[in-house]
């Protein structure tokens, strides 16, 4: 072994100054970044921390690698292409599958922002309504004090991120609580004749019922998350957040390597 590491060290002095420095200053850089990711890692750094140690490791590493590469020939450069391109592509491919699986959920989400903004003037049509039916029935109308009294605990439950169900609970309790009180005032032959002096609850009943539809035309965000297993979604995650920077990293100080190979004309 030690005759072994004397050739070595002597094959390493037959090469040029400039280049035997590269060698042995990326070797170094190598063993240094391979000691502070472990000491790193230890300490709990963050991923750009161990991200950007993992770059010069890389590029440290490489440099090391093809400085000390005897016999270098141009085709053997050439082919640190395939290496970085495929390097990059995957980590690209992998980059675009997890993103394919938030994108969908984004813009569900980005939509349902919009429709919730759109929200208030439903609710606001349906306060004006019953603002003024509130007038009607416990003002102007003394015999109605048990639809004013329902009325007053329908006002309570209006606000805004109702869900559909919800909403149809709320025009239930109308019917119940409002409608049929309201109407009984009334004697049968005189709702027969004039059915209008059920208007005010009507108009009421359809400023409600737009305001449900409006909430079931809503897209959740949850509609656009993506049919995949949890498990398919944690390894694609897992290839988005950890696997593809350091792929890209990688790639990035191969291409670095070969731009300093041709810079310094390393190849024969």
């Amino acid at each position: 072994m030690p005759e072994t590491f004397r050739e070595f060290i002597a094959r390493c002095n037959m090469l040029p100054l400039g280049r035997r420095l590269v060698g042995y200053g990326g070797t170094f850089g190598w063993i240094v970044c391979l000691i502070s990711i472990f000491v790193a890692y230890q300490r709990g750094a963050g991923f750009i921390v161990l991200l950007s140690l993992a770059f010069f490791f890389f590029l440290c590493g490489e440099h090391s690698r093809y400085a000390f590469t005897e016999n270098l020939s141009q085709r053997k450069v050439r082919r640190i292409d395939y290496w970085y391109l495929s390097a990059a592509t995957i980590g690209l491919f992998i980059a675009a599958f997890s993103y394919s699986t938030q994108r969908e959920a984004t813009i569900a989400k980005f939509n349902q922002k919009l429709y919730e903004a759109g929200e208030p003037s439903n609710i606001a049509a349906v306060k004006e309504g019953i603002g003024s039916l509130s007038k009607f029935l416990c003002a102007d109308l003394t015999k109605a004090k048990e639809a004013c009294a329902g009325l007053k605990k329908i006002a309570s439950e209006i606000r805004p991120g109702r869900s559909p169900a919800e909403i149809v609970a709320i025009l239930g309790e109308l019917q119940k609580n409002v409608t049929l009180p309201y109407a009984r005032i009334f004697a049968a032959g005189e709702l027969s004749k004039n059915p209008d002096v059920l208007s005010p609850v009507i108009s009421l009943q359809i400023k409600i019922e737009d305001w449900e539809r409006y909430t079931e035309l809503t897209p959740k965000a949850g509609e656009g998350r993506s049919k995949l297993d949890d498990e398919t979604e944690i390894m694609l995650e897992f290839g988005q957040w950890v696997i593809w920077p350091f792929l890209l990293a990688y790639a990035l100080a191969l291409r670095i390597t070969k731009v300093t190979i041709d810079v310094f004309g390393w190849a024969t």
